[in-house]
């Protein structure tokens, strides 16, 4: 018996597919890049999503609306650039997103064990 396999798509075009699917992917398909982004391989795969969002959107669009040229953009979004705060803002603002910092949740500590409180020995009374 024969299996038909449906034709592979690319990583890019799946995610494409996704963004326009679900309203909600992009914003979603950052914050768990951003999360992740802790060395140098999560921020590269964070910096390569924000990447595939702003060429789901139009370079030229997001380029235009961040204030750059598409030249400027492709190359602030290029492996080998350090971006700095207000590119990044102003990227994310053309992409209809803003950049938010929040709180690090602490690990929850073990609960403590309640210890009896040892009574003391009364005095007998005179």
């Amino acid at each position: 018996m024969n299996t038909i396999h449906p034709p592979s798509i690319s990583l890019d075009e799946g995610i494409n597919r996704l963004m326009r699917s679900i309203p909600d992917f992009a914003p979603n398909y950052l914050e768990v890049t951003a999360e992740g982004a802790t060395d140098d391989f999560g921020r590269q795969m964070f910096m390569k999503a924000l990447h595939r969002v702003v060429e789901f959107r139009g370079i030229t669009e997001v380029a235009e609306r961040a204030g750059m040229t598409p030249e400027g953009l492709t190359s602030a979004l290029s492996d080998r650039a350090d971006m700095t705060v207000d590119a990044l803002g102003k990227i994310v603002n053309a992409i209809g997103m803003k950049l938010a910092v929040v709180p690090v949740e602490p690990p929850k500590a073990a609960p403590k064990k309640r210890v009896a409180a040892k009574k003391s020995p009364r005095k007998a009374s005179a």
